[in-house]
């Protein structure tokens, strides 16, 4: 996992920031493929034996209004990276739903990230 944030400080009241969250490959399970139930290997082999790596971009921005008020907005996500492909797998009475980022069965492994979404707040301080 690595992690870059560039802020700009535009002027004293104003400024503005870009991140990016980025996560390597990790194992689809843990157990070896023999230990694996029948519907977890029917998805390793359509999937394979990883989930892949993801990036995301947030942007921010901050603006001081008053001495005491400042108002902040975000943008999480901002190329809309989409995370919630995922189709159902089943053997039997067994199912269970995977993708390239996150499997679900009884637990949840993986990354379960939202789309692109908003955030407006306000500081006051005091």
């Amino acid at each position: 996992m690595a992690n870059a944030r560039l802020q700009w400080q535009i002027n004293d009241d104003f400024s503005a920031r870009i991140s990016a969250e980025y996560h390597g490959k990790i194992p689809r399970y843990t157990s070896i493929y023999d230990n694996l139930t029948a519907v977890q290997q029917e998805v390793y082999d359509a999937l394979g034996s990883e989930m892949k790596a993801w990036t995301v971009v947030d942007l921010g921005a901050s603006y001081k209004m008053t001495d005491t008020i400042t108002l902040n907005a975000s943008i999480n996500n901002l190329l809309d990276k989409d995370f919630s492909e995922v189709q159902l797998y089943g053997s039997g009475r067994n199912t269970e739903y995977a993708g390239d980022y996150f499997s679900t069965s009884r637990s949840t492994t993986g990354y379960v990230n939202p789309g692109r979404n908003y955030w407006l707040s306000v500081t006051l301080s005091f």
